[in-house]
């Protein structure tokens, strides 16, 4: 579920890649990158930063426009 984030504040969000990893939740259960952030941009938010040091996720960091 997003949620906006209140004036000045940010939304982090971490979730498995949609792809087969010995972790983690079943593929199907899974939300794509590109998926969440083409709801993130329906819902006013756009990507702020993004870090790449998890080996089986994603994290993006978004903020109101």
């Amino acid at each position: 579920m997003l949620t906006t984030p209140r004036p000045g504040g940010r939304l982090v969000n971490v979730d498995f890649h949609r792809r087969e990893t010995p972790v983690g939740p079943p593929v199907e259960r899974r939300i794509a990158r590109e998926a969440f952030l083409r709801d993130a941009r329906r819902a006013g938010l756009r990507l702020v930063g993004e870090a790449t040091f998890l080996p089986y996720q994603y994290c993006l960091v978004l903020r109101p426009r």
